[in-house]
């Protein structure tokens, strides 16, 4: 697989300005949900888990209760954002707000 495009910062503003749940922090797009339960976040967690094999780019995320944060950077491109990481942010925010209400 070749290596992804790193983000230039117009493209992350762009991204960010158009996703405000997301956020440009040390040096990755960083994103928190609180949801109804933990059966929820876990619903959650397993929906994104199909677009991180699909993309083939993991992330870093945690949860606690109903909490999942997620931190996305490409570390074999010197830790700065990608093209994959704007890619599987999108599909992280596309996905909570389809299971929302």
């Amino acid at each position: 697989m070749n290596k992804p495009e790193i983000a230039t910062q117009l493209e992350i503003t762009e991204f960010v300005r158009s996703n405000p749940e997301w956020v440009f922090a040390d040096s990755a797009l960083q994103a928190g949900y609180v949801f109804s339960d933990f059966a929820d976040a876990m619903r959650i967690i397993t929906l994104v888990t199909k677009k991180i094999d699909e993309l083939d780019h993991h992330p870093l995320w945690s949860n606690e209760y109903n909490k999942v944060t997620f931190i996305l950077r490409t570390h074999s491109c010197e830790n700065k954002v990608t093209s994959l990481d704007i890619a599987l942010a999108a599909s992280i925010s596309e996905l909570v707000k389809s299971q929302a209400g």
